[in-house]
């Protein structure tokens, strides 16, 4: 069967390709399987979401901050120990708000250096196959891609090779015979031109001769008493006689085969507009598959990362803004004592008058409403994660897309 497509062992210069259909039905399986595989993983999302809320509900404990009733040289209050600025330093460095800054820092200059290197590809895509088609190229609109010229050359030089073939042997054909043909011309306008040559020659010896001989009456004979004698003229007419030194040299006659001009032909157009046009249908199908291939990829992972960040801040957010409504009411909370385990009252106790209910009531609520106010900045923070992938497929889906 596969002798059978190349009878008599000729050369077959056509392309060969799979149905549309296969195409078709492969996009559509893998699409279904995409799209199954993102429905699983918000499913597992939402139900490992679901999961750790009950989780937290369940406990006394939500990871919410003690009441810190402690010395203040031991919390570092007031004028207990200070922090030296090597400490201060490095807790500056090591602060989760610090982290998170260089994080997006490096992850910005990452995103602009690699979305520069391929910009330029993309724009190229975007001004050659969304925003003009194959009648603005041809109106001198845009260029077109790379790709979309490549495609069109060869194209192109493949339509016109079975002609380009047919002119070049027909061609020589007709150089062959004008060679033969100036080849006899030369042969015969070469021995035409000896014997020209030959019978000049023979003249211009008599001419020569004539010369001598109308001198030598010139020199020899009294003309004018001849003349006078017999009633003649012959001295009149000798006088009209003027010679000069030899016949006009004969020009080369031998036929020039250079002089010759060439064979001008002009070729049918192969169809330049319909190649234009399935070229360029080809090369941009063709750029938006890598171009969509590459920004599918990228838009996956950046959501994927982004709205698993969202989700683990939202969370975050949701414990300490709502935290009253899922905790039993059970509080911890720090105090100081010695080393035989005897309480020690803070200064809020000593100094101020308090007791130790009202200070650890006091400290308690400074530490869960600082612990609330950071919920709703990590709410804040975790509804801005989803910006970069909504605006990026926004763009996308505006200018990656490719009508046929």
């Amino acid at each position: 069967e596969f002798l059978a497509l190349f009878p008599n062992n000729t050369r077959i210069l056509e392309f060969y390709s799979y149905e549309p259909s296969v195409f078709n039905t492969l996009r559509t399986n893998l699409a279904l399987v995409a799209n199954l595989a993102v429905y699983a993983d918000i499913l597992f999302r939402v139900l490992h979401t679901v999961y750790l809320i009950n989780k937290y509900w369940n406990l006394s404990n939500l990871g919410k901050p003690p009441g810190d009733a402690r010395l203040n040289e031991i919390s570092g209050r007031g004028w207990g120990l200070k922090a030296t600025p090597d400490q201060k330093l490095a807790r500056m460095l090591t602060h989760p708000v610090f982290i998170a800054m260089v994080s997006l820092l490096f992850t910005g200059l990452i995103t602009w250096t690699a979305w520069a290197i391929y910009e330029p590809f993309f724009n190229a895509y975007v001004d050659g196959c969304v925003n003009h088609n194959a009648a603005d190229i041809d109106a001198g609109k845009s260029t077109g891609t790379m790709i979309f010229r490549n495609f069109n050359t060869i194209g192109f030089q493949y339509a016109a090779s079975t002609g380009d073939n047919i002119l070049t042997a027909e061609v020589d054909k007709v150089n062959l015979i004008a060679d033969v043909e100036c080849e006899d011309f030369f042969t015969n306008s070469s021995e035409n031109y000896k014997e020209q040559l030959i019978i000049q020659s023979a003249l211009n010896e008599d001419y020569l001769e004539s010369v001598s001989f109308n001198t030598e009456i010139k020199t020899c004979l009294n003309l004018d008493a001849i003349d006078l004698a017999r009633g003649t003229t012959l001295g009149a007419r000798v006088e009209l006689a003027v010679f000069t030194d030899g016949l006009v040299e004969m020009e080369d006659a031998i036929y020039n085969c250079s002089a010759v001009g060439g064979c001008d032909f002009d070729c049918n157009d192969p169809g330049s507009v319909s190649i234009r046009n399935n070229a360029h249908r080809t090369s941009c199908t063709s750029e938006w598959w890598i171009h969509s291939t590459i920004c599918g990829t990228t838009m996956v992972l950046l959501t994927f990362i982004l709205l698993n960040v969202f989700r683990i801040e939202f969370v975050k957010a949701v414990v300490r803004i709502w935290w009253r409504n899922i905790s039993p009411g059970d509080f911890s909370f720090l105090a100081s004592c010695t080393r035989r385990g005897e309480h020690i009252d803070p200064e809020q106790v000593t100094e101020e008058g308090l007791s130790m209910r009202q200070t650890i009531n006091q400290e308690l609520s400074k530490a869960l409403s600082r612990w609330e106010r950071w919920g709703y900045i990590h709410a804040v923070y975790a509804l801005c994660l989803n910006i970069p992938w909504i605006a990026a497929c926004a763009f996308l889906s505006k200018n990656i897309t490719y009508n046929r």
